[in-house]
């Protein structure tokens, strides 16, 4: 998804950068040209019938979140 939005916003040369990058799962920032809003949604638990349910933090994000 965000090689589209790199070659929406005119810098498709920074796509293999962005790929390379997600290969590890290594965190990294790229800046946009326009500002795109984004919402990331990482649920890590949820309620069913009434019990909250937990879920493995399979990311290791919980703790920077």
């Amino acid at each position: 998804m965000v090689g589209l939005f790199l070659i929406a916003d005119g810098i498709a040369q920074k796509v293999p950068a962005v790929r390379q990058a997600m290969k590890p799962y290594k965190r990294t920032r790229t800046t946009f040209i326009r500002p795109i809003p984004i919402i990331i949604t990482y649920l890590s638990g949820e309620v069913q019938n009434g019990e909250l349910i937990n879920f493995p933090d399979l990311y290791s994000k919980d703790l920077s979140l």
